[in-house]
């Protein structure tokens, strides 16, 4: 099966290595096939499956500068989903596809 993970991943693109992040909080629920965005200092994360195999209508925000702070959950999608992609342009977050079709696209306004 799949296993979910609430760990919080950093990638260093100077020495090509992944390392877990001990100086933020974990992920509030285990949770993968995420779509995630960053605005600012703050990811985002759209979607995805949960622990129990359950999609997700969650949204999922945390701020980097601020140092063992924590996730919080903004708002929620119109419809759980998972597998989707996201992009940002400004202040806005768009996401598309997922496994409700390639045809649906939210916007996300994180002001």
């Amino acid at each position: 099966g799949t296993a979910t993970r609430t760990h919080f991943f950093r990638y260093d693109t100077v020495n090509n290595e992944w390392s877990t992040v001990s100086d933020y909080t974990q992920l509030p629920i285990g949770i993968f096939s995420t779509a995630a965005a960053v605005v600012g200092n703050t990811i985002y994360l759209f979607g995805g499956i949960d622990v129990v195999s359950s999609n997700s209508n969650k949204i999922l925000s945390f701020d980097t500068s601020v140092p063992k702070g924590t996730w919080s959950t903004p708002s929620t999608l119109t419809s759980s989903d998972y597998a989707m992609s996201a992009v940002t342009v400004g202040k806005l977050i768009y996401t598309t596809g997922g496994t409700r079709g390639a045809t649906s696209t939210r916007v996300y306004d994180t002001d």
